[in-house]
């Protein structure tokens, strides 16, 4: 049993950090897409 709940604690720590890596990089294009179309 508590092999399981590790294994599911380190699917939940992956999920959030991609979750985190994801917007990370949505904000990083966001901030490049937004300054491209000012400085047009």
């Amino acid at each position: 049993e508590k092999h399981g709940l590790v294994t599911w604690g380190n699917t939940l720590n992956e999920a959030w950090f991609r979750t985190e890596i994801a917007e990370f990089l949505a904000k990083i294009t966001f901030n490049i897409n937004v300054g491209r179309s000012l400085s047009e």
